[in-house]
């Protein structure tokens, strides 16, 4: 077996590393969203925005057992499930990333799923989504990122 010296994808010399992994300043989106009892299917509830390039913190969540509709869908204005798809009473908290898992260390644009960065900012959304609501409710937010 030989023996090997390797470099992460931020340690080696000129890896042209992206700020965000390796020196991003850490940012937080602190907040909480509403719905109405009477807010029908196709609602949208825009939560933030995220620089497109920053990467996606695993301390963000969303505290989802308060929400109004049964069906969780969080992500962006094109695409509901681009972060979160669950039911309501499948966790008191969803978390869209997860330590270690395919999103982790992902720059925002390719955590949504998208083909190619979209430049600028991307709007993130709750949706009412699959029914309408059932109860008028609130979100709790705390969306974490790191940023050059």
């Amino acid at each position: 077996m030989p023996v090997v010296n390797v470099n992460s994808d931020i340690a080696g010399p000129n890896t042209g590393v992206d700020p965000a992994k390796q020196r991003g300043r850490p940012f937080a989106a602190t907040g909480s969203v509403a719905n109405g009892a009477t807010d029908s299917i196709g609602s949208k509830y825009l939560i933030c925005r995220v620089p497109s390039e920053a990467i996606l913190d695993t301390r963000t969540f969303f505290k989802v057992d308060t929400w109004g509709f049964a069906n969780i869908r969080i992500g962006t204005f094109t695409d509901p499930a681009a972060l979160v798809s669950q039911t309501r009473a499948l966790e008191a908290v969803a978390t869209p990333v997860d330590v270690g898992d395919a999103k982790h260390g992902m720059p925002f644009w390719q955590a949504c799923g998208m083909a190619a960065d979209p430049g600028g900012e991307i709007a993130v959304y709750m949706h009412g989504l699959v029914a309408d609501a059932t109860a008028a409710g609130t979100c709790r937010f705390e969306v974490h990122y790191r940023h050059r």
